[in-house]
């Protein structure tokens, strides 16, 4: 027996569609230990956050993930926690 009230929703695309044209912090940017497996499967969240914010910042504790990303391309991102 369902609930009406509550439905799945794809949490990515939920995401997205709250933060487009905003300006974005984003805690946990890398997705360490899986940066470069994300990346390579279209699933880092941070990448499609980029093409639909504002403006981004990246924070991150893994100094890994933060250099894969700026050597990737991506910018304003800070090690940190």
């Amino acid at each position: 027996m369902g609930n009406d009230r509550y439905s799945l929703v794809d949490r990515r695309e939920y995401i997205l569609r709250r933060c487009a044209g905003k300006r974005i912090l984003h805690l946990g940017c890398t997705n360490h230990p899986y940066t470069a497996e994300s990346l390579q499967a279209d699933a880092l969240l941070h990448a499609h956050l980029s093409k639909v914010a504002s403006s981004i910042v990246g924070v991150d504790s893994d100094l890994t993930g933060i250099q894969t990303l700026t050597e990737l391309g991506f910018g304003n991102l800070l090690l940190g926690d």
